[in-house]
């Protein structure tokens, strides 16, 4: 009956550890997934040509900045980001202008 009850003790202990680390965890592995998908999509979109791009996601929040081509980009890469699941809202540091292209490397969420 003790091991029982120590058993089933600790198993509560650690279920309420993990409860209260778990919305966190979760949200950098949401945030990291959001991340990924919204980069492959502007990767891999015909009509966007990429020039030099960093996405970071926090809270479902993206934000893109960089150096775009024209407008027209900047808006088809806050569209592309938005369509994202998981997306909550997109915020814009976008430029318009020359420069290498590629996205920039992952940025490390906060």
């Amino acid at each position: 009956m003790s091991r029982t009850i120590t058993t089933g003790a600790i198993t509560g202990l650690a279920l309420a550890v993990f409860a209260s680390c778990g919305p966190s965890i979760a949200a950098r592995v949401d945030d990291g997934v959001i991340t990924t998908r919204v980069r492959t999509a502007l990767l891999y979109d015909t009509a966007l040509a990429v020039r030099r791009l960093t996405v970071v996601t926090v809270d479902g929040v993206v934000s893109l900045s960089g150096v775009v081509g024209s407008a027209a980009e900047a808006e088809r890469a806050v569209d592309l980001a938005r369509r994202v699941s998981g997306v909550r809202d997109v915020q814009s540091q976008l430029t318009i202008g020359s420069g290498a292209t590629g996205l920039e490397p992952e940025a490390r969420s906060p």
